[in-house]
């Protein structure tokens, strides 16, 4: 499957703008690209939010597997200790 410039666009925008990544100047480039390409700016919001729902779920799965390594860590006297 070859994609055509718009969606390779869309892409680029996600690789960038991903929480992992966060690449600014990449991101502003490639949303000019697509803008290019003929994406229209809801398609790009679209992008953008499915980044953020990602990062939201990385907290979700994340926060609870911290807070029960802590409390493993916690000593009798509530204090955590490094292993």
């Amino acid at each position: 499957m070859i994609l055509n410039a718009k969606e390779v666009g869309l892409l680029s925008i996600a690789f960038d703008a991903y929480y992992t990544h966060m690449y600014a100047q990449g991101t502003r480039r490639d949303i000019w690209g697509a803008l290019a390409a003929g994406a229209r700016g809801e398609e790009i919001m679209e992008v953008l939010k499915l980044c953020v729902v990602q990062g939201i779920q990385a907290c979700n799965l994340g926060v609870p597997i911290l807070d029960e390594e802590i409390a493993r860590r916690r000593g009798p006297s509530g204090v955590v200790h490094e292993q």
